[in-house]
């Protein structure tokens, strides 16, 4: 389920339909009416024909990304978004607090693995956390100072 207002880390490089980076952008409040209704003016723009999203950096090479439509919702995140929901981006990551790590997810831990076990996530995030030697056949999870976890199998981003 994608909801509107929704912020992501994201290891790809290519931004989901739907998403746009966070870069403090301004955008045309009637052609973006759900995002407006989530997040109005908080973040910039004059509120009759124009808001912002927020603007937020990189956190450990990885980008911020908000979702610009979708689902209205006005209850907690962790009782609407599942881990497990197959329209999940290969390259989301997400804080996570412990246990078990759901299937099709990996923690943030900078492991090397085997690209051709891994090719839509080889494809979305290539070797930008590559650190050291690492052979052709191998690329690296990206390595977050708090525990995440990133999408291992799910959607490819096209550009």
């Amino acid at each position: 389920m994608q909801i509107a207002g929704l912020i992501l880390l994201y290891a790809g490089n290519n931004v989901p339909y739907d998403w746009l980076p966070c870069d403090g952008r301004l955008l045309d409040r009637g052609a973006n009416v759900l995002l407006f209704n989530m997040i109005g003016t908080q973040y910039g723009g004059d509120g009759r024909s124009t808001f912002a999203i927020p603007k937020k950096g990189k956190v450990n090479n990885l980008h911020y990304i908000i979702c610009t439509d979708g689902e209205l919702i006005d209850m907690q995140l962790s009782d609407t978004f599942d881990v497990n929901d197959e329209n999940r981006y290969a390259g989301a990551v997400l804080p996570f607090a412990g246990g078990n790590v759901p299937d099709g997810w990996a923690l943030c831990d900078g492991k090397q693995l085997k690209i051709d076990q891994n090719v839509v996530l080889f494809a979305t995030i290539g070797i930008t956390f590559n650190t050291g030697k690492i052979d052709q056949n191998h690329f690296c999870l990206p390595k977050t100072d708090k525990p995440h976890i990133i999408c291992v199998s799910g959607l490819f981003v096209n550009s």
